[in-house]
């Protein structure tokens, strides 16, 4: 009876070392999927806010007061098409 539970204790340690390398594997594969998205997702954050910037260095004060009462649509859509250029080639 003593050896055949000490088989069964033996296969059920056998069984959750199998499972702990396996949980292990699937952590570390997690987090190396998760460290990819942040980086991914810093770099389309990155390049939005170049893009803002660059409008924003383009349009004049005068740009700027024009599309603020609703007057600047063209000035602002060629700022933008321009900083998108600029920025992502």
């Amino acid at each position: 009876e003593i050896e055949r539970r000490q088989e069964e204790l033996d296969v059920d340690v056998a069984t959750l070392k199998l499972l702990r390398s396996d949980s292990d594997a699937w952590e570390k594969d997690m987090k190396s999927a998760l460290q990819r998205h942040r980086l991914k997702i810093n770099e389309e954050w990155t390049t939005g806010a170049q893009v803002v910037h660059r409008v924003l260095d383009e349009l004049t004060i005068v740009d700027q007061l024009r599309i603020g009462v609703g007057m600047g649509r063209d000035t602002f859509d060629r700022a933008w098409e321009n900083a998108n250029v600029t920025v992502l080639s």
